[in-house]
């Protein structure tokens, strides 16, 4: 019996991928086909104005409405997340945890920062 229920558990339960921009960006074709995924930039207003990574949608993570602007997405099938040194993403990656979500979370470990300094492409 413990055995079924660990089973029915990990079923259920997310998938939390760690990966580089550049390994994520390299990825982005085949992800971007995906029928269901969103790209959150988890900063503050102010440097998601400055650059962000394209079609990324700005949820600051500290805001008081986060778990609000974060239940808009909780069916969507894959959840890309950055911030600049992850603090905010994993603030992000934990509500999601919280809220039991079921799909695929990336985490673009070295954020923003390490999008710019491989020269990605941005958007304002």
């Amino acid at each position: 019996m413990s055995l079924l229920c660990c089973i029915v558990f990990s079923l259920k339960a997310q998938t939390v991928k760690h990966i580089t921009s550049l390994e994520y960006y390299k990825q982005l074709d085949s992800l971007s086909n995906s029928e269901s995924l969103i790209i959150i930039d988890s900063r503050n207003i102010r440097k998601y104005s400055e650059g962000h990574i394209p079609e990324a949608v700005n949820i600051d993570a500290f805001s008081d409405d986060m778990q609000t602007q974060l239940m808009k997405y909780i069916s969507t099938k894959t959840i890309v997340v950055y911030c600049m040194e992850n603090t905010r993403s994993e603030t992000i990656i934990k509500a999601l945890k919280e809220n039991n979500y079921k799909g695929i979370i990336i985490d673009i470990t070295d954020g923003f920062t390490g999008w710019t300094e491989n020269n990605l492409p941005i958007e304002k």
